[in-house]
């Protein structure tokens, strides 16, 4: 950076204010569950919801929503479900609530400091933790991957779908 240029970047405390001071808890809810019944619009392809299910469960102090309808697939979640925006060449879902590429992050920093993804789709399973206090210090604006299973074949007893759990 010059002398003459200007760092105008947002602070991640800011932006994390910013996102999240005008969403109360259910819409933060409603808002994940909008993600899993997209999930349900993907693997479905036009047939019966009849085998998909969203469950959601809320206590004092952890939150979680589990569905069965198909999970993320990697690449999607590596350029996009984790993005803040919406890359102009990522394909929409048709029907789908979410336009912007923030719902679930702008959820997920609502409900709490500690949030964890794990999810099983037809090619990878995949669990993300991030403790937000601690990715606050991080001058990098990246989640990582804890785990990264990428598979071929369906892996035994795992059903593809996505587990989100918030503290």
């Amino acid at each position: 950076m010059s002398d003459n240029t200007i760092d105008a970047n947002p602070t991640k405390e800011f932006f994390i204010h910013m996102l999240t001071k005008d969403i109360g808890l259910v819409r933060a809810i409603v808002d994940l569950v909008d993600n899993s019944w997209d999930g349900a619009l993907r693997a479905a392809q036009g047939e019966m919801f009849s085998d998909l299910s969203i469950e959601v469960n809320t206590s004092a102090d952890q939150f979680s929503i589990t569905d069965n309808c198909g999970g993320i697939p990697f690449q999607i979640a590596k350029d996009y479900a984790f993005r803040f925006g919406r890359p102009v060449d990522m394909q929409r879902t048709d029907h789908s609530v979410g336009q912007f590429g923030v719902g679930m992050k702008r959820s997920l920093f609502k409900m709490g400091k500690f949030f964890q993804i794990t999810s099983c789709s037809k090619d990878c399973q995949f669990v993300i933790e991030i403790d937000v206090d601690k990715w606050v210090k991080k001058s990098k604006w990246e989640f990582e991957f804890l785990t990264v299973k990428k598979h071929t074949k369906k892996p035994r007893n795992v059903e593809y779908g996505t587990t989100v759990t918030a503290q």
